[in-house]
This record gives C-alpha cells, structure tokens and sequence, in this order.
C-alpha cells in the first residue's frame, strides 16, 4: 500500500464517525492522504475496546466508511470519483 502513497504526511481529519452510543467501546481516527497521482484517499483507523472482537463490527465499518465519503461528497461538489478508504481495525 505505501507504494502507491506520496511521501506527503498525512493529515488528520477532526471529525469523528463513531455512533455516539458506541464511543465507550470504539474510537476513530480518520486521516487525508495523497497518493502517488494526486489524488485524495483515507486511512481510517477504528479502536475497538473490547477484549473479544465483535462480529457486527465490519457493517460498523462499512456505516462510517459511507459517512466518510457522504461528507466528502458534500464538501466536494464537483467529484468525478470517489477517494479510496483503507480501514484499519485494532482491538485491545
């Protein structure tokens, strides 16, 4: 995956895209990269605090993964593709 990353830092993105009910047991972080060709894409990086996994937690990611682009979507009106979201899930 870094192959096709520029050597830009990435940015971290404020928001949050966890349900607020769920946020003692997940957190998020979500960050802008650029890749090699310029253009925009996301890491986004989901800490679940539980000490099992959760099976329910892939359509979890697949929910926030859609508010992240419909934010994006919004905030870039004039989109002619969709960035690319790398998720990224940990446990502890």
């Amino acid at each position: 995956m870094v192959k096709f990353l520029s050597p830009k830092p990435p940015k971290l993105v404020p928001d949050s895209f966890v349900d607020k009910a769920l946020r003692d047991h997940l957190s998020d972080r979500l960050f802008e990269v650029e890749t090699i060709n310029g253009k925009t894409a996301f890491l986004y990086v989901l800490i679940e605090h539980k000490s099992a996994p959760d099976g329910k937690v892939g359509w979890q990611l697949l929910r926030y993964m859609v508010e992240i682009l419909k934010q994006w979507v919004k905030e870039n009106p004039n989109w002619d593709h969709l960035p690319a979201i790398v998720p990224l899930l940990f446990y502890h």
